[in-house]
């Protein structure tokens, strides 16, 4: 899970993982210096995807961040920068998801702000 985050976020930023010692997972994404919007949006589905099947295996993952992973993949999708097509669409279910999963962990103001960004979202489609 934390691989698929890193990688994740890695490319959604554009960072070189070239940083990593050779003995590192993370060190066969070297060449990975420019942005790739659908790759990191593959890995972030990864990450929630994982988190939803074992949320203890990780002490990171589980309800109290998945709901971050959820907005940043609507952000993706939202933006549509890059390699990554533009899907307001799927940004306002992930936005709603991330919502939901934020209201659950207890984060109310939070909530609000990812609910929020589904109707804008929702609203790009008009």
């Amino acid at each position: 899970v934390s691989l698929s985050l890193s990688v994740g976020l890695s490319l959604f930023v554009g960072l070189s993982l070239s940083l990593f010692p050779s003995s590192s997972p993370l060190h066969w994404a070297s060449a990975c210096s420019a942005r790739n919007h659908s790759t990191a949006a593959k890995w972030y589905q990864a990450a929630i995807t994982a988190g939803a099947e074992q949320p203890d295996s990780v002490p990171t993952m589980g309800p109290d961040t998945n709901y971050s992973l959820l907005a940043r993949l609507a952000q993706l999708h939202q933006d549509g920068a890059y390699d990554l097509a533009k899907d307001a669409q799927q940004a306002g279910d992930l936005f709603t998801q991330a919502a939901e999963a934020a209201t659950e962990a207890m984060k109310g103001k939070l909530a609000s702000k990812y609910f929020m960004l589904a109707e804008e979202a929702w609203a790009q489609m008009e």
